[in-house]
């Protein structure tokens, strides 16, 4: 029984190391509650091409603050925000997730895809316009292949002169199955361990 409690302690042990790791990939300010500038770098972000138009906003977002991705139709402008997670695992596999939702529609398309979220340049999710100010939900998952990656996200894309509102982004190690069956293992181990405790203690 020794050898299984062991076992079981290193398989939750390497859960823990896990979900440790997972705390250490954040979004600075993915809440927005910090001002970012449409054009520069600041409070963790950097925006670019976005006009008077866009840019962050105090209140109305998802919750509190949030920023608008807007460069007023302007011909492959795609106005932008991005950000560099750092702390990376290579070959760890991670989801960014967030909330995304239309503040202007314009006409080139209406329903095109115009929204786009990248990691390190390579277009991982697209979206719609949708109802005006109606939240909706974005992720998508990568494999680290560096100790970082530059998440960025665009509006207007496609041509379009589509306009978003962004919130909420957070980024999140995907846990291997490996370690959700060494989890499950490890606590079963560990209930059976203290059950026959108890039979001895009797």
């Amino acid at each position: 029984m020794r050898t299984s409690c062991v076992f079981a302690l290193a398989s939750i042990t390497a859960v823990a190391t896990c979900a440790g790791q997972a705390a250490a990939q954040t979004i600075i300010n993915g809440g927005f509650d910090l001002q970012v500038p449409s054009g520069g770098t600041a409070n963790g972000w950097t925006a670019n091409g976005n006009d008077f138009n866009g840019g962050w906003r105090s209140s109305g977002g998802n919750p509190g603050a949030f920023f608008v991705l807007n460069a007023g139709g302007a011909a492959g402008s795609d106005p932008s925000i991005s950000q560099l997670i750092t702390n990376l695992v290579v070959g760890q596999e991670y989801e960014v997730s967030g909330t995304y939702a239309s503040w202007i529609i314009g006409s080139a398309p209406a329903n095109g895809r115009s929204f786009a979220a990248d990691i390190d340049g390579v277009e991982l999710f697209t979206g719609t316009a949708g109802a005006l100010g109606a939240w909706r939900p974005f992720s998508l998952t990568f494999v680290a292949s560096a100790t970082s990656a530059n998440l960025r996200l665009r509006g207007e894309t496609n041509g379009s002169d589509n306009d978003f509102a962004v919130d909420s982004i957070s980024v999140a190690l995907v846990p291997s199955p490996g370690s959700l069956v060494l989890l499950g293992a490890g606590s079963l181990l560990v209930t059976r361990r203290t059950r026959t405790q108890l039979v001895v203690h009797r």
